[in-house]
């Protein structure tokens, strides 16, 4: 078995956050899509869409479960600077802010993943299910992922954001 880095250590436990992170914003899309009123999140992006969120959930499930009982504290503390940071973001309605948070989530988390020397088959099919979707977006929804919030800070600025952040609390 491969010995992981302490490095690539804190990446995984980032990945992990990140990943149970963006749950919070599938469950709000999710959520209007049981109800029928997604607007953007349906037909060819429904299934990736879907797919991605039990995915990202199985992942951060199944690595935070250990961080929790090593120590809850720090953990529930790192889920709240990244869930503060996600607050701070709105975009035209609960859908779009929450399609474009998540997508920018799962761009950060490929980010991570392409910093990772250490490997094994969950991070390969993490990247490939949140490449599917992120993939699926920029093909289908470009002049969404050109938007800007009431700041004008757009898609990318999020992503580079998150990057940022995911670096600062955990070194």
């Amino acid at each position: 078995m491969e010995t992981v880095s302490p490095k690539d250590t804190i990446r995984v436990v980032r990945i992990a956050l990140k990943c149970a992170d963006a749950l919070v914003d599938f469950d709000v899309i999710n959520d209007l899509i049981e109800d029928k009123k997604a607007k953007y999140v349906k037909h060819d992006l429904k299934d990736p869409f879907i797919k991605s969120g039990f995915t990202v959930e199985l992942f951060s499930s199944e690595f935070l479960k250990h961080f929790v009982q090593e120590d809850e504290n720090t953990q529930m503390e790192l889920q709240k600077i990244f869930r503060d940071f996600s607050h701070k973001i709105k975009f035209i309605n609960e859908e779009l802010t929450a399609l474009i948070l998540y997508y920018a989530k799962l761009k950060s988390i490929i980010n991570d993943i392409s910093e990772l020397k250490y490997n094994d088959q969950y991070i390969d099919y993490l990247l490939k299910i949140c490449l599917l979707f992120t993939s699926k977006v920029d093909s289908k929804y470009k002049a969404i992922l050109e938007r800007t919030d009431a700041k004008g800070h757009g898609v990318q600025d999020i992503i580079n954001g998150l990057n940022k952040l995911g670096k600062t609390i955990m070194y």
